[in-house]
């Protein structure tokens, strides 16, 4: 799962393994759930 830090703004990867709620960079404990790309289809008009 990806999630970044709100104080630095970094990207933090947790697995089942390491499941914690501290960044590992800065110690802050509030992160936020990253995103999905949004995916855009594009079609032809007829």
């Amino acid at each position: 799962m990806v999630y970044f830090c709100l104080r630095c703004k970094k990207i933090v990867e947790t697995t089942a393994e390491t499941q914690s709620v501290r960044c590992p960079y800065c110690g802050f404990r509030a992160l936020k759930k990253g995103k999905p790309e949004l995916v855009v289809k594009t079609m032809k008009a007829k």
